[in-house]
């Protein structure tokens, strides 16, 4: 193995590992409430949750065995203290009151005496986790290796089709004044090569053409992989929108 494809080889290990390190979190993550975002919630819906001690309301905050809660608060006369556990079901203490009422959306715990107002129960009800990559279904997979091969093309491509193995400025420089290939002229470039070859081996016009079609050919290999993506990923996408309706 050449050290220039070993060198290819090695930047493309390192760009996907530290790709997989930068997502991989992602894919743990779990799908909670905030309850921040209950709070808001509430207050989108023109309701004032208060703040109250927890102090009298102590068969509030003791409802679940080995658990404290986020807060306790007041909306329209009904007191409530909030919970995040991520059991779902939590064992209950033996002396908690049977009166008391528990509204549960996932983490989320809503322990209040009597029934809470209809509203409120809606609003906490009607909250949803936001979508993880567990969520998006079978066809995630096929998109997300459709992902790959693109980031893998387009770093590839970008490190090999740098300016110094394509058209190096010296090269340029050179051409530009008249100057045909020297001695200290190399063949790591394609225009060095080109140049070679026309000036060396005194090639007819088609013999040249068909070399430079030769060194486009090189330049463009592994683009029909973008080529495949690029039909592929929006039907993939549409394949999935379809099944998820």
């Amino acid at each position: 193995m050449s050290s220039m494809r070993l060198v290819r080889v090695l930047f493309s290990v390192i760009f996907f590992h530290s790709l997989l390190l930068l997502t991989s979190c992602q894919f743990y993550e779990e799908n909670k409430l905030s309850p921040k975002r209950f709070l808001e919630r509430i207050e989108e819906e023109g309701l004032v949750a208060s703040p109250v001690s927890s102090d009298p309301h102590e068969e509030l905050i003791s409802v679940f065995q080995s658990h404290n809660p986020v807060g306790v608060y007041e909306v329209s006369g009904f007191v409530f203290a909030l919970f995040d556990i991520s059991d779902e079901k939590p064992f209950r203490n033996d002396d908690s009151n049977d009166s008391l009422s528990i509204t549960q959306n996932t983490n989320l715990f809503m322990v209040g005496m009597g029934e809470p107002p209809i509203l409120l129960a809606s609003t906490l009800t009607s909250l949803q986790p936001r979508m993880g990559i567990k969520d998006l279904g079978l066809f995630v997979y096929p998109l997300g290796l459709c992902m790959i091969l693109s980031l893998f093309v387009v770093a590839e491509r970008t490190f090999s089709l740098r300016r110094g193995v394509t058209f190096p400025r010296r090269v340029e420089k050179a051409l530009r004044i008249g100057e045909f290939p020297s001695k200290k002229w190399k063949k790591g470039s394609s225009a060095e090569r080109i140049a070679w070859v026309a000036t060396r081996e005194n090639p007819s016009p088609e013999s040249l053409r068909s070399y430079c079609a030769l060194e486009i050919s090189a330049l463009e290999q592994g683009m029909f992989l973008l080529e495949v993506v690029i039909a592929g990923a929006p039907l993939v996408g549409l394949l999935g929108t379809v099944t998820g309706l």
